[in-house]
């Protein structure tokens, strides 16, 4: 599933729906979150602008996830909040989608607008990532619905194994990382969180096809590390290496590539030179 299909068919319904954060959003335009807003401003830009989740999570005491933001009820934005302490990072669908949004903000302040914004490059929307997320612990889960070896499965409890004979929940238990779920027979199955899979927010008629690889195990290619949030002295010493693929999966919907590779470093012990880690195909180039 492409992410673009993913934004044009996210899931615009109340109970999708996520607040907007105003000081967040006008930081994005404006470079400034406490702006002197005209009076009723707030319920104004919440009846105009949306957000709807694509994927979501609890952190601590926190909604964070992936979201498409509508203005007047049309897809404008793909916003990423990854941790409760992570700020949210804003995707522009377009300049002109930002334009829009920003006029609009603006008629209720006069401040100097931020230029520096990302707008997500037709390369961007168009990579496939797939139409199933998985989450790393059991109290992130939010979702009432998961697939379990492929079958849709209803969500009963996030904490099986810490629950106390009245329901509640003993944090003195060990967390297991498990979670009750229910399939369409009506049997209860505990299971680890990580065996589970989530399809992203969108609707029912968005099909997805899982794109060939277009590499194979065994074959060697260059690779290059990804350098977002690194600052551009850093991302000039960021050199591409030549590393070989071990494994693909694609059970998500999309191929992820395991790769290895040797770091000719000689401070480092013979056995701690040959480094393992995850890829999608938007970091390689073939040889």
């Amino acid at each position: 599933m492409k992410l673009i299909d993913i934004i044009n068919n996210v899931i615009n319904t109340e109970d999708n729906q996520n607040s907007i954060n105003t000081s967040s959003l006008y930081e994005e335009i404006l470079e400034n979150s406490w702006p002197s807003l005209k009076d009723n401003a707030e319920v104004e830009i919440k009846s105009t602008i949306k957000e709807y989740w694509v994927q979501y999570w609890y952190c601590t005491d926190t909604y964070v996830g992936f979201s498409v933001m509508f203005f007047n009820d049309k897809p404008v934005a793909y916003i990423s909040q990854k941790g409760r302490k992570w700020d949210r990072e804003y995707y522009w669908l377009s300049k002109e989608a930002y334009n829009e949004v920003s006029n609009y903000l603006r008629s209720f302040i006069v401040i100097e607008e931020n230029n520096n914004i990302t707008i997500l490059s037709e390369e961007n929307k168009q990579e496939n990532i797939g139409e199933f997320y998985n989450l790393e612990f059991a109290e992130q889960i939010l979702d009432k619905k998961v697939y379990y070896q492929d079958k849709l499965c209803d969500v009963i409890s996030s904490y099986p194994d810490q629950l106390n004979a009245d329901g509640t929940i003993n944090w003195k238990l060990p967390n297991t990382n498990n979670i009750l779920i229910k399939d369409e027979n009506g049997n209860e199955i505990k299971v680890n969180i990580k065996e589970v899979k989530i399809r992203y927010h969108v609707a029912d008629n968005v099909k997805h096809e899982t794109p060939k690889p277009n590499y194979s195990v065994g074959e060697k290619f260059i690779y290059t590390l990804p350098s977002y949030g690194f600052s551009e002295r850093r991302k000039a010493e960021i050199k591409p290496f030549e590393a070989e693929i071990i494994s693909i999966d694609n059970s998500l919907g999309y191929n992820i590539y395991t790769i290895k590779f040797y770091i000719d470093n000689k401070d480092l012990p013979e056995s701690a030179r040959w480094n393992t880690l995850e890829t999608t195909e938007g970091n390689m180039k073939k040889i």
